[in-house]
């Protein structure tokens, strides 16, 4: 299985994790878009392919498992 070209989102409030998640993504020829806000990434998730999402579980509020449960309960409406 081929890695290149992957869709993935990351969501982090700490712009410095962001900034090295870019880096080693565009390394391995990854496609990464970061968010800073878990609600506007939820709804890009929601309306894009997405192969993988890379997200902070400690986050102001929403944590990482409360988003990933929004995205799975949401995902079904928007299938």
């Amino acid at each position: 299985m081929s890695f290149e070209n992957m869709n993935i989102v990351s969501i982090d409030d700490n712009e410095n994790n962001l900034f090295s998640i870019e880096i080693i993504c565009n390394d391995m020829n990854l496609n990464v878009k970061s968010f800073m806000e878990p609600l506007e990434a939820l709804m890009y998730c929601l309306q894009n392919n997405v192969d993988m999402i890379l997200i902070d579980y400690m986050m102001p509020n929403i944590n990482g498992l409360e988003f990933i449960e929004e995205f799975r309960k949401n995902k079904k409406i928007y299938q």
